[in-house]
């Protein structure tokens, strides 16, 4: 009599099914399109003066999250291709660069694993960097670091590598990264949420778990420190 033959093991989450079981397997940014490793930094007076929305609409981005729920590879590599230079830009601008890869896997393994659970009731990728930020956090709590204290030397070498050539006061100017670490945490991270990812102040509120007059505030008193640090 043959043997039986074993049931077929039945994926257990989107990140199991999809093969992509291992943080290695994730896509890399050399698959990709080019991303640049410091926000893509630009001219200061764009810096200040309006948000920066990143990717593709909010919209998109959640019905691609929806699709991925189901763990097929298509549908997952959909979605990791979109989100994935916003989430490397925000763990960049929380963490620096010298730790930015490492967050940015960790980060996409826990939202692959969650990703059964999200229902769409707030866009995706606002809850996508609410997960980025937790792994921030739990990072630097091991380490027995305060969250969003990057190494400075690593800010200011990524910021002098992608200055754009050209920018007045290049050569003495300060580094975009350099400003930013000179901002107080709580506000800094208003400001990278709202300015740089682009994420709306209410969404951002419950992000951070505050009102959103404070999320206003913070913005503006970062804003007003950065203009005094360019104006000096």
């Amino acid at each position: 009599m043959p043997p039986a033959t074993p049931a077929p093991r039945t994926a257990s989450s989107p990140l199991e099914h999809s093969g992509l079981a291992d943080p290695c397997d994730l896509p890399k940014p050399s698959n990709l399109p080019e991303l640049p490793d410091h926000s893509d930094l630009v001219g200061f007076s764009e810096l200040t003066e309006s948000p920066r929305h990143l990717g593709l609409p909010d919209e998109q981005v959640t019905a691609l999250a929806l699709a991925a729920r189901t763990g097929t590879p298509t549908t997952v590599e959909a979605f990791v291709r979109a989100v994935y230079p916003d989430v490397r830009r925000f763990v960049t601008h929380l963490a620096g660069p010298h730790a930015a890869e490492d967050l940015t896997q960790e980060t996409f393994v826990r939202v692959l694993l969650a990703l059964p659970r999200f229902a769409g009731r707030s866009s995706a990728r606002t809850w996508l960097l609410s997960i980025a930020r937790r792994v921030v956090i739990d990072r630097f709590r091991s380490a027995a670091r305060r969250p969003l204290l990057a190494d400075l030397a690593d800010w200011q070498s990524a910021a002098e590598r992608h200055q754009p050539l050209g920018l007045p006061g290049r050569e003495d100017g300060v580094a975009l990264a350099d400003l930013l670490s000179r901002v107080p945490r709580e506000r800094r991270e208003a400001f990278v949420l709202t300015q740089l990812a682009g994420v709306p102040y209410g969404e951002a509120a419950e992000l951070i778990g505050c009102p959103i007059g404070t999320v206003r505030s913070r913005v503006a008193r970062a804003r007003s420190q950065l203009i005094a640090s360019l104006t000096a």
